[in-house]
Parts: C-alpha cells; sequence; structure tokens
C-alpha cells in the first residue's frame, strides 16, 4: 500500500487550501532502611562500597541542605515502610549528601523535603553505583481532585510517601514535589475496584486531577470521557504533546455535533466518543482526511518519539460506515516513506467492534517499536467514523513515557 501512504500521511503539512477541524500541537549515617531487611542509609561516601549504592546532594539555591528528609521507594510502591516493600528513609548529612546502599534491582523514586520545599528524582538501579550530584529542592505544589461515583476512601502515591482522605468525592494532596504523580484511588467499599489518575505539576502550583479510571492488565490511553484533546497520559507524562487532532485536505466538508471545538466528541447515555462524518467534492483529486492522536510531542521539526516495546497489543473500537487506514508512525524520520512502521484497511462495522493488533507481528523489529510518535486513522473518501476506547494492553508506563 505505498501508493496509499504517499496519499494518506501527513507531516509537517504546509498547503494551500486545507482545511484544519482541529490540531493540537525526574543524612545521618547508620540510618535504617525502613521496609526489606537492614540495609542502611547513610550520609556520606563511606559506604559506596557495598554495592548498588546511590548517593545525591540536595541544595536550595545552591548552598547543601543539612538534615533534609529523603525517601527512596520503588516506583510502584503504595505503602512505603509496609512488609515486603522496598523502600528506605535517611537525612542529608552537614554537606546535604544522603547514600543509600544495597538497593536491589529496579525503578525507584527519590524524594528529598524540607519546610515547603521538595523534589522527587526518578532512578533506575541495575547493578550500579549512582551518583545523582546536585539537586535543588523547589516550592512544593498541591494536587486537588474528585472522584466520581464512590464518596470516601483513600488517595496513595506511587512511589512517593503521600496520601490524603477522600470525603464525598474531594481530595487534596499538600506539600507534594513538583512533576509526574502516580495516583490511586482505594475505596472504603472494599467490593469497589480502584482507580488510577494521572498529573503533572508545577512548583508552588495548584494541579487538578481530571479523571480516574479502572485500569486492570491494561493502559486507557483515551476514552474521551474527560472531553480533553490530551490523551490520559500527557498532563503527566507528555508536557505540551499528546494532543489527539482532525485534519483534512478542502476537499472535504465535515458535519459534526461536538460539543467541543478541539476534536468532534459527542455523548450518549453509553459515554463519549469520537465521531467524525466527512463528505468528499465530486472530482477531488487525492483527497484526505486524517485523525489520530499524537502518543509523543511535535513540536516544529523536534519529535519525540515513545517505547512501546514493553506494550503487546494495541486495542480500540470503531463503527460507522466506510474505510479508514490505521497507521503508526515515526516521525522522526527523514523519509515520508519509511515513517509508516505500520498500515491496516479496516472497515466499519455498523456496530461497536474492538480491534487488537498485537504489537510484535505488525512491527516484528523491535527497535522500530520503540519509537512510535503518533497513531492515526485516515481516509480519502466519505466517512462516517466512530472512535473510542485507545488501549495499551500491556507495557509498562515508565518505560513507555521514557522519551527517545
Amino acid at each position: 500500500m505505498k501508493s496509499l501512504r504517499n496519499i494518506l500521511y501527513l507531516s509537517n503539512v504546509d498547503k494551500s487550501g486545507l482545511k484544519f477541524f482541529a490540531l493540537g500541537c525526574a543524612a545521618i549515617a547508620g540510618l535504617v532502611g525502613c521496609s526489606d531487611g537492614d540495609k542502611t542509609a547513610g550520609g556520606g561516601p563511606s559506604g559506596t562500597e557495598a554495592g548498588n549504592a546511590i548517593v545525591a546532594t540536595i541544595v536550595n539555591e545552591g548552598a547543601p541542605v543539612a538534615r533534609a528528609k529523603v525517601n527512596l521507594i520503588e516506583s510502584e510502591s503504595l505503602d512505603f515502610g509496609a512488609a515486603g516493600e522496598s523502600s528506605y528513609t535517611a537525612n542529608t548529612d552537614e554537606n546535604g549528601i544522603v547514600e543509600f546502599n544495597e538497593i536491589p534491582k529496579g525503578k525507584y523514586t527519590l524524594e528529598a523535603s524540607t519546610e515547603g520545599l521538595a523534589i522527587q528524582i526518578p532512578v533506575s538501579v541495575n547493578n550500579q553505583n549512582i551518583d545523582l550530584g546536585e539537586n535543588s529542592l523547589q516550592q512544593t505544589a498541591t494536587i486537588n481532585g474528585i472522584v466520581d461515583g464512590i464518596s470516601n476512601g483513600t488517595i496513595k502515591v506511587r512511589g512517593l510517601d503521600h496520601s490524603a482522605k477522600v470525603s464525598t468525592g474531594k481530595f487534596s494532596l499538600q506539600g507534594m514535589p513538583a512533576g509526574t504523580a502516580n495516583l490511586v484511588f482505594i475505596p472504603e467499599t472494599e467490593s469497589a475496584d480502584t482507580t488510577f489518575g494521572y498529573v503533572n505539576s508545577e512548583p508552588g502550583q495548584t494541579a487538578n486531577v481530571t479523571s480516574f479510571e479502572a485500569e486492570k492488565g491494561f493502559l486507557l490511553i483515551e476514552d474521551f470521557e474527560d472531553l480533553n484533546n490530551q490523551h490520559r497520559y500527557a498532563p503527566a507524562f507528555t508536557p505540551n504533546g499528546g494532543w489527539w487532532f482532525v485534519t483534512a485536505d478542502s476537499a472535504f466538508s465535515l458535519e459534526t455535533n461536538s460539543s467541543t471545538t478541539s476534536i468532534p466528541l459527542e455523548t450518549d447515555s453509553t459515554g463519549s466518543y469520537m465521531h467524525i462524518k466527512a463528505t468528499v467534492a465530486e472530482g477531488a483529486v487525492n483527497p484526505w482526511l486524517s485523525t489520530g492522536v499524537q502518543i509523543g510531542n511535535k513540536l516544529s521539526n523536534y519529535v519525540t518519539t515513545y517505547d512501546l516495546s514493553s506494550v503487546d497489543t494495541i486495542a480500540f473500537d470503531t463503527k460507522g460506515e466506510g474505510i479508514v487506514f490505521l497507521q503508526i508512525l515515526d516521525e522522526s524520520r527523514a523519509d515520508d516513506s519509511s515513517k509508516v512502521l505500520y498500515e491496516a484497511q479496516i472497515d466499519l462495522p455498523g456496530i461497536w467492534v474492538t480491534h487488537k493488533f498485537a504489537l510484535d507481528e505488525i512491527i516484528p523489529n523491535e527497535k522500530d517499536r520503540t519509537m512510535v510518535s503518533m497513531i492515526t486513522w485516515s481516509t480519502k473518501d466519505n466517512i462516517d467514523f466512530f472512535l473510542d476506547n485507545l488501549k495499551f494492553i500491556g507495557g509498562d508506563k515508565n518505560l513507555i513515557w521514557n522519551r527517545q
């Protein structure tokens, strides 16, 4: 389908007569760790021979911060200090230095804090000593949110020692280190499922969580329920990116009952979804329409790609009339003809149908799977296209959003 790729693929389009419906552009020596045996955390360089040591210097406006509290927690942990959890605590010494020794292989978050200042740093341990250098504290942030449907429970933050009670559906996390927060809502009702939300906060600012979802065995990239034109992980993991868009040439006219001005979203008793109904003018030469989502960030000539090598399957729901072509793209490549990593024709059904694509089968080269920037659905004909529930089945979100 190489000829179709030339018709449908869009990258840095700059043509006259185009119609854009919407385009949205990381110290007291001898303290004992909180769990996982008797591994120690010290305040100086004396323990670096222990293997898998992590050392960091904490500063504020360039000056060392003595006796700052420092936690080191496994990045997916919800219970700091609980039995079986890999979590440790220490204080910086008079030179602002903190050290953790004999840390097992894995991914961790180091959080340092003192008197309204904090910082969080992701750390990956793989049988080596790590020197994180100087790390400047920042003003703490506040995270507010609403949990729909269930009134009471607890919000916990993966990899950080922070939690808050949820009362009548509302919560507020104070004194948070700025950056990404992976939130889990644990309801009081034991029969109810936990739900998950993601947010990125700025130093000294307040951030709001837009939605919580029950994710089990998959990462829900988008269900459109928040009526937001960034995918659900974008605010936390993809700053200034992750946009959904619809774009076409002037041969297409778009009909929409959308309640939003960014992308054509509709809501009924079943929930919200994307709906594009478009007609192409008679006699049009090589018309095209494309909708999709930036998995990464594309600004000017700068392209960020993301690593989907840990994802087993991409799944989504469609219905409608007509034909669309699914494309998985690597926009970082200079040659347009090589940017399409995979393409498949989808004949739209009259009822909702789930489509699943095993990534290792459709993109056999693992290196290619680490370089995905966009997923699109494109056409050159009349279309009545409904799209919902884009999911990555399997997948390590910490790996996925590690920018290439």
